[in-house]
């Protein structure tokens, strides 16, 4: 633009500062682990919640849903299932484990499958997310639910099959173990859960870690509830105000601030 003032004639530029309008995130989803079995001789136990990192973008002035899944409950039948965590996309609650008052039985498919009992298979897990549960091939064992690390391990003889291994992550600058799947029950000795699960018999997981519970002979082990945790980099988040709901840890490590939720909320960037 240009103006005249007295004769002279000067140029005004003037410059166009762009304001951010998105924001680009990390997240780890992990859902609630599948709840144990048990019976008068073995259950299975519960498969690991499905776990996965991403990454995504999120905008300005939306409010996003933050949903951090329940562990399964243990049951006579077969456990219950865990349920989903979800941030921009959703993982799957881990199967429950089976019980063998029923004659032979699958464990549930889930993130991570539950372990079989009554020579019944493991439930089936997702791609990704976790792994299937171990089999049974007798009515003296159960197999070992599935975790995001590993598959769960076989019942054989007496003997109750291993939880599958969890999984790690270091978003909050400390190295966590996720998602493993709970032992399976035998009648002669019992399988170990994965880190942070339950092992039978009749072991619970830790709260917000995900993991499945133990199997067990007349009692069983409850699945954990789920965690969220969202990232992204100290630099980017300068120009923006962030505003969670629910419960959340923040902090930074690194080159990252990031939100650490237990229970469900909400994240909104301004």
């Amino acid at each position: 633009m240009t103006r005249s003032y007295m004769g002279y004639v000067s140029s005004l530029t003037t410059n166009t500062i762009p304001i951010a309008t998105t924001l680009n995130v990390g997240y780890l989803l992990v859902a609630g682990g599948g709840g144990g079995a048990f019976s008068n001789v073995s259950g299975g136990g519960g498969g690991g919640g499905g776990m996965l990192t991403d990454t995504g973008i999120v905008a300005a002035g939306i409010t996003y849903t933050v949903t951090v899944g329940a562990g399964g409950s243990n049951s006579a039948q077969n456990g219950r299932s865990g349920t989903p965590s979800a941030f921009l996309q959703s993982v799957m609650g881990g199967g429950g484990g089976a019980s063998s008052y029923d004659g032979a039985m699958a464990g549930g498919n889930g993130g991570s499958g539950g372990g079989g009992t009554r020579s019944g298979g493991g439930g089936d897990g997702v791609a990704g997310q976790g792994n299937a549960g171990g089999s049974s091939n007798a009515t003296t064992n159960a197999g070992g639910g599935g975790g995001k690390g590993s598959t769960g391990g076989n019942g054989s003889g007496t003997t109750g099959g291993a939880g599958g291994s969890a999984s790690t992550n270091d978003y909050t600058g400390t190295t966590r173990s996720f998602s493993g799947g709970g032992g399976g029950g035998g009648t002669g000795s019992n399988g170990a859960g994965g880190t942070n699960a339950g092992s039978a018999p009749a072991g619970s997981a830790t709260a917000n870690f995900g993991g499945g519970g133990g199997g067990g002979n007349g009692s069983a082990g409850n699945g954990g509830s789920g965690r969220v945790v969202i990232r992204a980099l100290t630099a980017d988040i300068a120009s923006f105000t962030i505003t969670t709901t629910g419960t959340v840890s923040t902090g930074t490590t690194g080159s990252y601030t990031y939100w650490d939720y237990t229970t469900s909320g909400t994240f909104v960037v301004a």
